[in-house]
């Protein structure tokens, strides 16, 4: 019988009690607590852009409000953060590996609307055509008019069983999905959103059972994960549950929330009773539940899930047309859902900005989904850039966290420092003349010349210090120079974000010098020619070992035109800005 006082509400509404129990500090006796530990260590790669994105992560481990969790940021097909740490258990006695995983929740309907839309795009499904068309059983009770874009936008207006279930009738997929078809819509559909929250994995599962004689599981295995080498499973094989990092639900101290008895929801989110705790069992890893029990880390989100964001393929595999990703930004509903409550803005699988779910993504070309406690994928088109978030430990939201939200901020503010510099230096580049020094003749052909050639190409084409003693330096306003022995400049070129990112990425700077604006040193520290600011000239003592590099060079029957070598403090001209 269903309760409108439920143990899944107090998880679903604890997120204040669970920022209170965050402020607490880890008890020195807590198991697999080591008081004379180091700062937590967080591996894997991390472009010194976002290192304010690994400094967040590992905060939260310190203070225990993460236990284990894995980010990844994908930018142009390029993982410029894949990092994880922690723990893989509550004990804290088992690390957070490179290929722990970990249930997403929500986050897998992502995958599923992914699964449908490759049947979209092969010409298998059509989005505005009725789901009776491939499931006849389905028109039943009023639902003739359902259509395909109905079950991926939410409106359908079936977002849960009408029959009281237990969490472990939910497992028994052929038996449940049965009884979605057979029942009434809750509301006219396309006519509003509510969320399906449990029931939209068996709904489209069945619609790609129908259309390609296959599971959803083994389509996502087979069609999906398997050919971009993505560690995603829809349930788990028992093979890989040694991987698994068991759920952690959040602290709650009894808050509860009540429902109207019969309302959408009430109805959607109640039955079944969902016990966070149930995850980590055997059954729920063995059953095909397309909307909530795909195991993943984030590494394997952002890889698959890129897709969307690159144009269709990932990894080399085309998975979607240009064409089909539109569809997913044709708006289905934008207003207070039904089951959640909050204005919700759908689109056809994915959620769209501006959105009252995750109001802290910012507006613009972007589709995103986020999973129960805080797991959280976004699809940026206009930066082409995928982020995924996966962890253990749960924050008290149903689509998002207070932790998710602060990482978001934080990889949202770190491009958009990037762009502003490349902004920058781009505007400046292109009044080069005017911004360069007065002793520098710059072509405005030659400008455009550069644009096509690789940053190498234009470094080897400028002058140089015939003695060897000269030095480059890119100044914050995009233009890199070439300088003499005295620190006179003897050539200069603007570069295109592009050849500036390129310079930038390429500087193997101390990490003291790295900064969260994208540079790689502090504005004071770069060459600024406005203020006449320029790079020292060299010392005796630097000439001499300059002269002594040379001559070993010389020595190993190498070239001793080294003009591109910094004499300064010892250190190559790539360490200089």
């Amino acid at each position: 019988m269903l309760t409108a006082r439920s143990k899944w509400c107090r998880y679903k509404e604890a997120a204040k009690d669970t920022r209170k129990s965050q402020k607490r500090k880890r008890n020195p006796s807590q198991p697999g607590h080591d008081s004379t530990a180091k700062m937590t260590e967080i591996h894997g790669t991390c472009d010194p852009k976002f290192h304010e994105v690994r400094s967040l992560l590992e905060k939260y481990l310190e203070s225990g409000e993460e236990i284990g969790a894995s980010i990844t940021i994908d930018i142009d097909g390029r993982e410029v953060v894949d990092i994880w740490g922690g723990y893989a258990n509550k004990e804290r006695t088992k690390p957070w590996e490179k290929d722990t995983i970990v249930n997403v929740f929500s986050c897998t309907k992502t995958i599923t609307s992914l699964a449908v839309l490759m049947l979209v795009d092969r010409g298998q499904i059509d989005v505005n055509e009725r789901v009776s068309h491939y499931w006849p059983e389905f028109e039943q009770n009023g639902k003739q008019d359902v259509l395909v874009r109905h079950l991926l936008g939410h409106t359908s207006g079936v977002s849960g069983w009408e029959k009281p279930l237990s969490t472990e009738d939910m497992y028994d997929v052929e038996k449940t999905t049965a009884m979605l078809a057979g029942q009434a819509p809750w509301w006219t559909p396309g006519t509003a959103s509510g969320y399906h929250a449990l029931c939209s994995g068996h709904l489209l599962g069945e619609l790609i059972k129908r259309v390609s004689g296959k599971s959803l599981r083994e389509f996502v295995g087979t069609e999906i994960a398997g050919p971009l080498d993505a560690d995603f499973q829809i349930g788990a094989a028992e093979k890989t549950w040694d991987r698994i990092s068991p759920i952690i639900p959040p602290d709650f101290t009894g808050i509860t929330t009540e429902f109207e008895e019969g309302s959408v929801q009430a109805r959607t989110l109640l039955n079944p009773p969902l016990d966070p705790n149930s995850v980590n069992t055997r059954p729920w890893r063995q059953a095909e539940l397309g909307a909530v029990n795909g195991h993943a880390n984030s590494r394997s989100l952002a890889r698959i899930l890129s897709a969307i964001t690159l144009g269709g393929s990932a990894q080399g595999k085309k998975l979607l047309s240009e064409e089909t990703i539109k569809l997913i930004f044709q708006e289905q509903s934008n207003g207070k859902d039904l089951v959640l409550g909050l204005p919700f803005r759908l689109g056809i699988g994915y959620g769209l900005t501006p959105s009252g779910a995750l109001p802290w993504i910012p507006e613009g070309n972007i589709c995103f989904w986020g999973g129960w406690g805080g797991s959280t994928i976004i699809m940026d088109l206009d930066k082409r850039m995928t982020i995924a978030y996966a962890m253990n430990k749960m924050g008290g939201g149903l689509v998002s966290s207070d932790r998710a939200e602060a990482y978001g901020k934080a990889i949202y503010q770190a491009f958009e420092n990037l762009l502003q510099f490349f902004s920058h230096a781009q505007h400046l580049a292109g009044n080069m003349a005017e911004k360069a020094q007065a002793n520098v003749q710059v072509l405005t052909d030659r400008q455009s010349a550069s644009d096509s050639m690789s940053l190498r190409d234009i470094q080897n084409s400028m002058k140089r210090d015939p003695g060897g003693h000269g030095i480059s330096a890119l100044g914050f306003d995009g233009v890199l120079r070439t300088f003499d022995a005295e620190r006179n400049v003897l050539d200069a070129i603007g570069l295109n974000p592009t050849q500036v990112r390129e310079y930038y990425d390429g500087l193997p700077m101390p990490e003291r010098f790295l900064t969260a604006d994208g540079r790689n040193a502090s504005r004071k520290d770069m060459f600024n020619p406005n203020a006449e600011d320029i790079p020292r000239k060299p010392t005796e003592e630097d000439r001499a070992r300059t002269r002594a590099y040379n001559e070993a060079l010389k020595r190993r029957g190498v070239s001793c035109c080294v003009a591109d070598k910094s004499v300064d403090d010892g250190e190559s001209e790539s360490n200089r800005t």
